[in-house]
Order: structure tokens, then C-alpha cells, then sequence
């Protein structure tokens, strides 16, 4: 085995390991707390982070016998949302949310080795990267809570693994109208000057929401009361913050909205690259993480693609100081000391707090990307000795 690739090999388990101990020794921590503070009730209940597909259930009835949807409670969504929730709205609740349950099961594994393969990770990599993002919690509280973020990271999956550059604009489009966080890729387009894009993207998203437009008022009104909200549990930035400054505070709320434009500003302005790639993904995620004040930890399912990506650049170089950063900041995200304290018994400011080690590790996830090189990010994931010429050069153009 040549040198450089047993290094790279190397580099890449080491990544793993981390991510396995960490979160491996978390699971068993929390079934000895379960064991002897909370015994005759289901250790992984816990991990149900909400129960969000009840509320599309319900606006889906509500909409399919000609009702407002967004008078139900708890909906908040854009109104293509209600799509998937509609095929289902004949059945029970129970039985809508298993329904639902199973596709979150196949997607969020399916996606996230379509992307691995795409950026160049083997097999066996890909393997462990499932066993992580298996005993990853946000991975099941998004799984069975029944949220929405499993088929968001679906769809932007393949917005930018699909090989035809024409299609992405409508699977990011499709990612919008579901839950707006994506638009923020349409600076990032704009910033690339990928002016066919942001157009084919817009033109999407129009005509995705056009068989909706009775429902614009309301929706925009939804959307704006959801994104006033604020609730210490939550794992973006705002939380860190607001424990400074005071729950909800005028300037707590500045110094976060500051934050996160400074970063993201900073981060297309270092950007290099020209096209889209796989690595685009990863590499804005975090931001996605961290606006509005309020984001719940099962959004953290999508930071499996910042995960996949430090482990593909693995194999190609060591991780410089800023993508460590990065890795310690996703291994943050998954430290869910809640899921400790809840069952412990301790004083209610101690669960309070509890959010703060995951709103630590999105900044510095944040801050680990801002210096992170961009230029040249997407390298060549196809170094191997049994691949032909013509399928390296397939993969090559697996981008937008």
C-alpha cells in the first residue's frame, strides 16, 4: 500500500474514531443515567425531539377540506410543505407519522452515502459514517420526531450531487419552499456570479408556490411570527449569546443578527470557487444552523454533510487548524447534555444550560469555515488505482 494513501486512510479513521467515542460514550452515559434515575420508561423516548408531523398531519386535513392551514397550530412552513403531509392525510395520525417515519428512515441514510460516494469517501468509510450518524442524536430526534429536515437534507443533497447542472436550480427551489433556511444559497450563487442559477432557482420556487397563492398572506405572516420566536432550548448562536446578554435582550439580539451577517459575509467574500460543488453544501451549512434565534437540535441532521465533507478532505491533505475547528464544533452539536441533565436530578437552571455546549459548537463550526481555505475546496475525489479515466471524470462533473 503506497505511503500517501495508508496516511490518508489514517487521517480519515482517526476522524472516525473521534466521532464514534464521543458520541458512542455519550449514548452509554445516557442509558446508565436512564438506569438509575428513570427506570419503566424508554431510554430513546428522549431522542424524540417534538413531534412535528402531527402539526402537518392536522394543517393538511384542515387544507384538504378547503380550511386555512396555517390556523392550525404549531404550522409554520411554506405551503408546498403540505404536500407530502396530504398523500398521508387519509390515514391516522398514528399511522401518517409512521408512514413518515419510515421515509425519514430511508432518505437521511440514502442521501448521506450518495454524498460520501460523490465526494469520494469507500466504502468502508461510508459505513462508519452511517454507524456515526446512527448514534448522532439530532440524526434521530430529526428521524422520530417526524420533522422536516430529514427530507431537506435529501433535497439538498441532490441539488448539488445531481449530475445535470439544469436540475439542481429545482431541487434547491424544492429545499425553499419547504423550509426557507436554503435561500441562503442564492447568495452564495450570486456571490459566484452564477447568474443562470439564481435565475432558474427563482423561477422554481415561483412556480412551486404559484398553485399556492391563496395562502401567501397567511404564510408570510407564519413565517414572520415563527422567526420572532425564542426558546432556551434552542442550538443556534443566539442561545450562547442571550446567556451574556439576557434572554431576548435588544442588544443580545443585534450582536446575533451582527454575528451571523459578519461571518457569512466574510465566508463569500474568501470564497474562491466559481462553480457549485458537493462541497458548496457543506461548507454553508452552518449558517443554516444558526438563523433564527430559535433553531431545535434536530436541524443538526444536516451537519452530517459538514462531517462527510472534513472526511473527504482527509483523504486528500491533513485538516488544517480552522477545518479542526470545524470537526470540534460538529462534535459540539452532538453533545446533547440535555438528554444528561433531564434525567438527573439536578436544579432547573442546570437543564436550562444544557443547549449552550451545541449553540457552542455551531459557532464554531462557524467561525472554523470563515477561515478555511474555499479556493480549489471541491479536489478531485478519485485518486485510486482501480477507477478508468472516464468514470474519474464522470464524478468530476457531479456538480451544479
Amino acid at each position: 500500500m503506497p505511503a500517501d494513501s495508508q496516511s490518508s486512510r489514517q487521517r480519515v479513521s482517526s476522524l472516525l474514531r473521534a466521532v464514534l467515542l464521543v458520541f458512542g460514550g455519550q449514548i452509554l452515559i445516557i442509558f446508565l443515567a436512564h438506569f438509575l434515575y428513570a427506570r419503566g420508561t424508554s431510554v430513546f423516548r428522549g431522542f424524540c425531539e417534538g413531534y412535528d408531523f402531527t402539526y402537518f398531519h392536522r394543517a393538511a386535513q384542515a387544507w384538504r377540506m378547503g380550511h386555512n392551514p396555517y390556523q392550525v397550530n404549531g404550522f409554520v412552513t411554506p405551503p408546498p410543505s403540505l404536500i407530502i403531509p396530504s398523500l398521508v392525510a387519509h390515514l391516522s395520525e398514528v399511522r401518517a407519522t409512521r408512514v413518515f417515519l419510515c421515509l425519514n428512515m430511508i432518505l437521511v441514510p440514502l442521501s448521506l452515502w450518495w454524498y460520501g460516494s460523490t465526494l469520494g469517501l469507500r466504502w468502508r468509510e461510508l459505513v462508519l459514517l452511517l454507524v456515526s450518524a446512527s448514534i448522532f442524536i439530532s440524526t434521530q430526534e430529526c428521524i422520530r420526531g417526524g420533522n422536516m429536515d430529514g427530507l431537506m437534507f435529501a433535497l439538498l443533497v441532490t441539488a448539488f450531487c445531481v449530475r445535470r447542472r439544469v436540475i439542481g436550480p429545482f431541487w434547491l427551489a424544492a429545499s425553499m419552499v419547504i423550509k426557507v433556511y436554503s435561500v441562503i444559497f442564492l447568495a452564495v450563487a450570486i456571490r459566484r456570479r452564477q447568474w443562470r442559477f439564481v435565475g432558474l432557482t427563482i423561477l422554481a420556487v415561483f412556480l412551486l408556490l404559484l398553485p399556492f397563492h391563496d395562502l401567501w398572506p397567511s404564510a408570510l405572516h407564519a413565517l414572520i411570527g415563527r422567526n420572532t420566536r425564542y426558546l432556551y432550548l434552542s442550538v443556534a448562536p443566539a442561545r450562547l449569546i442571550f446567556s451574556i446578554s439576557g434572554e431576548g435582550s435588544r442588544i443580545g439580539n443585534l450582536v446575533n443578527l451582527s454575528f451571523w451577517a459578519a461571518t457569512f459575509s466574510f465566508a463569500l467574500y474568501r470564497d474562491r470557487e466559481v462553480e457549485f460543488s458537493p462541497y458548496t453544501l457543506a461548507r454553508y451549512v452552518p449558517w443554516m444552523l444558526a438563523l433564527p434565534t430559535l433553531v431545535f437540535s434536530y436541524v443538526g441532521v444536516l451537519a452530517l454533510a459538514v462531517l462527510a465533507s472534513l472526511l473527504a478532505i482527509a483523504r486528500q491533505r491533513p485538516l488544517h487548524r480552522a477545518e479542526y475547528c470545524s470537526f470540534l464544533g460538529f462534535l459540539l452539536l452532538g453533545i446533547h447534555t440535555a438528554h444528561i441533565t433531564n434525567l438527573l436530578p439536578l436544579p432547573f437552571d442546570t437543564y436550562h444550560g444544557a443547549p449552550l455546549v451545541q449553540s457552542a459548537g455551531v459557532v464554531l463550526m462557524i467561525l472554523g469555515t470563515c477561515f478555511s481555505p474555499s479556493h480549489g475546496h471541491f479536489v478531485e475525489p478519485l485518486h485510486r488505482t482501480n477507477v478508468r479515466p472516464e468514470q474519474s471524470q464522470a464524478v468530476a462533473s457531479c456538480v451544479l
